[in-house]
């Protein structure tokens, strides 16, 4: 669920910046915009079940902002998500000046655990959450930056098949940079009820320091209608019918794949050989594994891959490991109790301590401060590193998250990884939904288990990019034991 959680979020809360010459100076929108004043709602569908509803406006409305009362652009997204055991309610408001270039001038990010309030100053984004103040530089925004309306300036101007749209995003909630590139796939027209209406179909191309998706958007006559990104569906419907309710998602099954054979002693596996394949209509294999630590992937074709797991380094990158010590909302290292935490964890191993034994001691930390939840991981959520640290209780995701934090804080690069691991048995073999860690030692990536207090991982560590495909399937092609 964290994972759907993520990936929706990122399809409707981000600030996205069109790439010169889309947005810019010229940003003007006039009252009659066909998207100010209009409210549109949508079903949220999973693999074919209804899981909750969503909706966006934007209003012309008349606010007090800094010491005046003055006409504001409002903009407003909100998105529910109910499965079997959960119910998760995610807001966010936006204001912008009514008057071109509409510069942001605030906004406010909650869910049931968290609340982020923001506001631009000149040329930089001020973000408050928990009384933890941060200023994100360059993030400069005016309302024809928001993907809805870029999109529909985009579309408007009748491009041509195969034209592209390249945009920056800045996701408050995850305070992660994403790029996309949104490409015209199809255009058509349709008489309907004797008028005529334009299709034009976009494919957007989505990666961050935390996943990549694909996604595909139908619009009609400029108003999204249909968006899909794997199983997942927003579909265009009345506030009525958008609020039907249908019957409860069990997401526990998604995320468990079943083996066709049993693997055995685990810490034993020299190198473990798996046949990936998926059979979706947007995504192909590559999109959804690739070489990591632990794992190089030989592609077939579109739709399949042989991954095999050995004792792998992790293959060479240009990112700049810079961005894996920020303290963020999820990681927030740079808070006085992370760096208490941090200090007194690295007080007896001395001044000098090497940086992988440094990491080893973390992870022995987290592995025993954390209790694992008793009940499924898929229902367990939290999202604030400070209620792990209160409660002491979590599955593989706040083992993660409260390593990468501790990690950041002691000065090591560090970034949660996602993907699956055995955790079946000899009657019912499969892989199951997992995270993990990785940490840069001697300017290598090296991955670790938190949960699972692996500082080598066990070779059914599979790494994807993206976990929610249902149609992704594993085959055992061959186990080597030591």
């Amino acid at each position: 669920m964290k994972y759907l959680l993520l990936v929706l979020s990122f399809l409707g809360l981000g600030l996205i910046a069109p790439k010169a010459g889309i947005a810019g100076s010229s940003c003007s929108l006039a009252a009659d915009h066909p998207l100010i004043g209009a409210k549109r709602w949508y079903g949220l569908y999973f693999d074919g079940g209804k899981i909750g509803h969503a909706m966006t406006s934007m209003d012309l409305d008349m606010a007090t902002a800094g010491d005046k009362e003055r006409p504001l652009i409002v903009q407003h997204f909100s998105m529910t998500l109910k499965l079997e055991k959960t119910e998760e309610v995610i807001e966010q408001t936006r204001r912008f000046e009514a008057r071109p270039p509409h510069r942001l001038l605030d906004g406010v990010f909650e869910s049931a655990d968290r609340r982020i309030s923001y506001e631009q100053r000149g040329p930089d984004l001020h973000l408050l959450e928990d009384g933890i103040a941060r200023i994100w530089p360059g993030v400069d925004r005016d309302l024809c930056d928001e993907e809805e309306v870029a999109i529909h300036r985009f579309l408007t101007d009748r491009p041509s098949v195969d034209a592209r749209l390249e945009t920056e995003d800045f996701d408050v909630e995850h305070q992660v940079m994403t790029s996309g590139t949104h490409t015209l796939e199809e255009v058509s027209t349709r008489k309907i009820l004797g008028a005529d209406h334009l299709f034009q179909t976009l494919q957007t191309a989505s990666t961050s320091d935390v996943f990549s998706y694909k996604a595909r958007t139908r619009f009609q006559n400029g108003e999204a209608v249909n968006l899909f990104i794997g199983p997942i569906e927003l579909r265009a419907e009345t506030e009525a019918i958008a609020h039907e309710p249908n019957q409860g998602v069990d997401l526990f099954a998604e995320f468990e794949k079943p083996l066709n054979r049993p693997l055995r002693r685990l810490s034993n596996i020299e190198t473990l050989t798996l046949k990936a394949s998926i059979d979706d209509p947007i995504l192909t294999i590559d999109d959804v594994v690739g070489d990591g630590f632990g794992q190089r992937v030989d592609y077939l074709d579109d739709r399949t891959a042989i991954i095999e797991i050995a004792g792998q380094p992790a293959p060479p990158d240009d990112v700049d490991h810079a961005e894996f010590l920020k303290p963020t909302s999820s990681h927030p290292a740079d808070h006085p109790r992370l760096k208490a935490l941090v200090d007194e964890i690295r007080a007896p191993l001395g001044p000098n301590v090497e940086d992988r034994r440094l990491a080893h001691t973390i992870l022995a930390f987290v592995s025993d401060f954390i209790e694992n939840v008793p009940e499924s991981p898929y229902t367990y959520h939290t999202t604030s590193v400070f209620d792990v640290l209160d409660n002491r209780t979590g599955d593989c995701t706040e083992h993660s998250q409260l390593f990468v934090t501790l990690a950041r804080a002691a000065g090591l690069p560090a970034r949660e990884v996602s993907g699956f691991v055995y955790g079946g048995n000899d009657r019912t073999p499969s892989l199951g939904g997992h995270a993990w860690v990785e940490v840069l030692i001697d300017g290598r990536w090296i991955g670790m288990d938190p949960t699972w207090n692996e500082v080598e991982l066990n070779r059914s560590h599979v790494q994807t990019r993206n976990s929610l495909v249902p149609s992704l399937t594993f085959e055992v092609m061959d186990i080597a034991y030591r």
